[in-house]
């Protein structure tokens, strides 16, 4: 592995093909919508890749990587990092972190809420 983490190696291509898969499938989608000019479509689309929470140094230095491949800046604040670039008007490819404390709390709120309480009953 060359001393890089499973999602470098995806990232840098070598990744069993999993590039070539989707910007084969990207290709696909867009001669598809061009031949069929009445199918209805979003205003924009998004390739999201979330990276993963192995520890926040190594999420946040992640972002700066993949800005770096980007030619983009990292934003954020506190509780996230992300970086993204425009290819054209309509279609962006957007990175995200989303710090350890912000998904604990987040995994804690959701299962609260999710939780039946006394006024609930449960399925």
């Amino acid at each position: 592995m060359d001393g890089k983490t499973p999602h470098e190696i995806d990232l840098a291509g070598t990744d069993g093909g999993m590039h070539a898969r989707l910007a084969q499938g990207l290709r696909d989608a867009a001669r598809y919508i061009e031949t069929h000019p009445d199918l209805p479509i979003p205003f924009t689309a998004e390739i999201r890749y979330c990276i993963p929470d192995a520890s926040d140094k190594y999420g946040e230095d992640e972002a700066y990587r993949i800005a770096a491949m980007l030619g983009a800046k990292v934003t954020g604040g506190d509780f996230s990092s992300e970086t993204e670039r425009d290819f054209g008007p309509a279609v962006t490819y957007r990175a995200v972190y989303v710090n350890r404390a912000q998904m604990e709390s987040y995994t804690a709120h959701m299962a609260a809420w999710t939780r039946p309480g006394k006024d609930q009953v449960a399925a």
